[in-house]
């Protein structure tokens, strides 16, 4: 019975148990240990995958949280706010509301020579062209 513990690896260290111990192969002693106690090898496994397990969570962690926020959707021609004659936000131009220009002068926003914004100046500015701007 002391034999069939030692290669099922469940032997107690006994002076019984020893005796058949050594007269087995050493390849079915190597898993003869303690009872609660693992072998070297297998406590370093065991190690190595706890270490690595806190890693990969480590690095998984903020990957996961980022994936959970939404996505900046694009915005398209649909859900623009409204534009009026002049190309230029309805309810920020200068042009069709007058009571703006003092607001762009103290922001120093002003072109004196069109008498509008300089952000909404095509004449100074011919790129804002490309967006609209008339």
């Amino acid at each position: 019975m002391c034999l069939a513990r030692a290669v099922a690896g469940r032997a107690r260290t006994s002076s019984r148990c020893a005796q058949a111990l050594s007269d087995l192969p050493a390849h079915l002693r190597a898993g003869h240990h303690r009872r609660g106690h693992a072998p070297r090898q297998e406590r370093l496994i065991m190690h190595s995958l706890r270490t690595l397990s806190v890693v990969l969570s480590l690095f998984a962690a903020p990957v996961l949280a980022d994936e959970s926020k939404p996505a900046q959707q694009p915005q398209t021609a649909g859900s623009e706010k409204p534009r009026c004659e002049h190309g230029v936000q309805k309810s920020l131009c200068a042009r069709c509301n007058p009571k703006l220009a003092p607001v762009f002068k103290a922001k120093g926003d002003w072109c004196p020579e069109h008498a509008r914004p300089e952000s909404q100046c095509v004449l100074c500015n011919p790129e804002l062209s490309k967006k609209g701007v008339k």
